[in-house]
């Protein structure tokens, strides 16, 4: 591969959308010395794993039920009749219900009736049946978060995981430019070619990743964000 090559997209498009209304987002390659005509540009699904068809700049999409999509664009160089990951670039879109719903009137108190318990905090049971309290990332042994940190990057990660191997390791790997530089992200995609991301602390895939791991809470926030600048982060969270 051309040494040095290198890319970063930028996306555009709207915040927030009603349920069924078609949007377009665009990307754009910026601060690329590769020829644009040897680019191409896919776009997925990061919640579902679904990838959309054709390479385009621009996609044009909706979404039938309220919630957030969480989309992903990714840069692709030709080098040598295959296709080498440069760079990839995030953007969520919130769907909201068009209609409006009617005020709930508060249930009134029945004579006679016993008020719910409260609800009490999920346990994880071990083997034998017991339960044992969740803990907090700072209380899991270090296997244990590296497995933890490994699974949000898998749940995040738009490869192909029977191809391609997924974990978290920040520092830089000599596999490819892309992973060379730390800054693209603590995840690293590691079959085809390699190159990284960030992973979702959030979404379905890393909820299913802390109940696994017997977690409450999240990963720490600057361990998901490894190797990005603070001025790079604030972009990202970017308003709603």
């Amino acid at each position: 591969m051309e040494e040095g090559a290198h890319a970063t997209l930028k996306i555009a498009g709207p915040a927030r959308v009603k349920v069924k209304q078609g949007f377009t987002v665009t990307a754009s390659v910026q601060d690329s010395n590769v020829p644009a005509n040897n680019l191409l540009i896919a776009w997925a699904n990061q919640g579902n794993g679904q990838r959309f068809g054709g390479h385009s700049a621009s996609l044009t999409t909706s979404q039938a039920v309220p919630g957030q999509l969480h989309l992903i664009a990714e840069a692709f160089m030709r080098y040598n009749n295959q296709y080498v990951k440069l760079a990839d670039a995030r953007h969520t879109v919130i769907v909201e219900d068009d209609e409006k719903k009617p005020e709930r009137k508060p249930d009134e108190k029945k004579p006679g009736t016993t008020p719910p318990a409260p609800p009490t905090q999920a346990v994880k049971s071990d083997q034998q049946g017991q339960a044992k309290p969740l803990r907090k990332f700072e209380e899991l042994n270090e296997k244990e978060r590296q497995n933890l940190l490994d699974c949000l990057c898998k749940a995040s990660s738009t490869a192909n995981q029977s191809i391609v191997g997924v974990s978290y390791d920040p520092k830089p790997r000599d596999s490819s430019p892309h992973c060379a530089q730390a800054s693209n992200g603590p995840c690293v995609n590691q079959g085809y070619g390699c190159w990284r991301h960030f992973p979702d602390g959030g979404g379905k895939g890393a909820q299913d990743c802390y109940q696994r791991a017997g977690m409450t809470g999240a990963a720490p926030t600057p361990i998901l964000v490894a190797g990005k600048g603070a001025k790079d982060v604030v972009e990202q969270e970017g308003p709603e």
